[in-house]
């Protein structure tokens, strides 16, 4: 809570390779990014391109992988208030589509 807050939720210059050393806290690593998609899915499809590439590296994350949890992490500090709010109205969700 007390970190700074990121403008955007990755950083292109991080190169997320493959971890060829002994991962760190895998289950951790599992548990964050699966909250992450949770919430990507539901209320924040901008994080959803990292937390996707990200997740390909759950069964051996390395500090390049965390680095990357952290970048996600400090960037949803600075933009808590952003969110997509779903309401009752239209009920019926319609759509149209031009083929045979």
């Amino acid at each position: 809570m007390d970190c700074k807050h990121s403008p955007t939720p990755y950083d292109p210059s991080l190169i997320i390779r493959k971890n060829k050393r002994l991962g760190k806290d895998h289950l951790r690593y599992s548990q964050i990014i699966g909250s992450l998609m949770y919430l990507a899915s539901a209320t924040r499809p901008d994080i959803l391109f990292v937390v996707s590439k990200l997740s390909r590296f759950s069964s051996n994350p390395g500090s390049d992988h965390w680095c990357g949890i952290d970048q996600v992490m400090r960037y949803l500090k600075g933009t808590m208030s952003y969110a997509i709010h779903y309401s009752e109205y239209p009920g019926v969700l319609e759509g149209y589509s031009d083929s045979n």
